[in-house]
C-alpha cells in the first residue's frame, strides 16, 4: 500500500476517490487550497513542498474550469511536476478529459498543455482522460444551461456520462497498478444525446421549462457536434447508468437558476 496524495479532494470526484484510496488500504493526503486534510496552492506553491514530502503517488484532480486553467491547470502542474520529481515521487496520475487532443476550447487546451508537462516531466506518470461526469450534467441542468425556466441544450450534443464515484474505482485500480507512461480513456456505460439526458432527467422528477436548441457556430462548439469528447470503442466504462444515478441522487434535480447560460461542457472538476 502507498502514502498517495490527491489534489483536488474537495471536488467532485476527489470526494469519492479519498475515501475509495483508504477504503483499499493507502494512506491518503487529501489536499485543497482551503479544506483538505493538506493545505496548499497549486497556483502559489505554497505548501506544496510539504504536502507531496513522503508520497509515493500523486493523483492530481485539481481543476479549475471557471476561474483561470492557466494558473491552475498549466503553471500550476508544472509547479507540481517540479516538486514531485525533488520528493522522488514514483508515480504521477493525471487526470485529464476525452477529447482534450480534439478541441480547440481554451480549457481543453489548457488541459492538453498539462498532458504533455506531465508526459515530459521525467517522472514516471500516467494519464487518464475521463468523461463527463453525472454529477456535472446534473449542475448544467439545475442551473449553468438555464436562464429563468429555460434550459438552453447544445446542438447534437452526445456524452458518455460516468459517475466520479466509478470513475475513482478505476484511479483506484491504476494506483494499485503503477505508472504506464501512456494516455488512456474512462467513460460511462452508455452514449447519450442530449435530448436522451433530458429525458431521464425529466423522468426521474427534474423540474425544466421549455428546452430550447442552441446552435453555436464557434469551433468550440463544431467540435462538441462532431463528437470529440467521445472516447474510442474499446475505452473501458463504468457501471452507474445515468437513470440510476438519477434514482440514487434525488436532492441533485433541484434546479435553481443563476441567471445566464454556461460556458462550454468542461468537465465539471473536482
Amino acid at each position: 500500500m502507498s502514502t498517495v496524495l490527491v489534489t483536488g479532494a474537495t471536488g467532485d470526484l476527489g470526494m469519492a476517490l479519498v475515501p475509495a484510496l483508504r477504503a483499499a488500504g493507502h494512506s491518503v493526503r487529501a489536499m485543497s487550497r482551503q479544506n483538505g486534510d493538506v493545505r496548499a496552492d497549486l497556483t502559489t506553491g505554497s505548501g506544496l513542498a510539504d504536502a507531496v514530502a513522503g508520497c509515493e503517488v500523486v493523483v492530481h484532480a485539481a481543476s479549475d474550469s471557471a476561474g483561470d486553467p492557466q494558473a491552475t491547470d498549466v503553471a500550476g502542474t508544472q509547479r507540481l511536476t517540479e516538486v514531485c520529481l525533488a520528493a522522488g515521487v514514483g508515480h504521477l496520475l493525471y487526470v485529464s478529459i476525452v477529447g482534450v487532443d480534439r478541441n480547440p476550447l481554451p480549457y481543453y487546451q489548457a488541459k492538453l498543455e498539462a498532458e504533455r508537462i506531465v508526459a515530459r516531466s521525467g517522472l514516471p506518470y500516467s494519464i487518464v482522460r475521463g468523461a463527463q461526469f453525472h454529477e456535472f450534467l446534473a449542475g448544467l441542468l439545475t442551473a449553468r444551461l438555464r436562464r429563468g425556466p429555460v434550459l438552453f441544450l447544445p446542438a447534437r450534443f452526445a456524452a458518455q456520462p460516468v459517475a466520479a464515484g466509478d470513475f475513482a474505482g478505476h484511479l483506484v485500480a491504476r494506483v494499485g497498478a503503477g505508472p504506464t507512461g501512456e494516455t488512456t480513456e474512462f467513460v460511462g456505460p452508455e452514449r447519450l444525446s442530449g435530448r436522451e439526458i433530458l429525458r431521464a432527467w425529466r423522468a426521474a422528477g427534474g423540474r425544466v421549462g421549455p428546452a430550447l436548441p442552441v446552435w453555436r457556430r464557434d469551433a468550440a462548439a463544431k467540435a462538441f457536434r462532431m463528437k470529440s469528447n467521445i472516447a474510442s470503442p474499446d475505452a473501458p466504462h463504468g457501471e452507474i447508468r445515468w437513470t440510476q444515478w438519477l434514482r440514487d441522487h434525488p436532492q441533485r434535480t433541484e434546479s435553481h437558476d443563476v441567471g445566464s447560460t454556461s460556458r462550454q461542457f468542461d468537465h465539471g472538476q473536482k
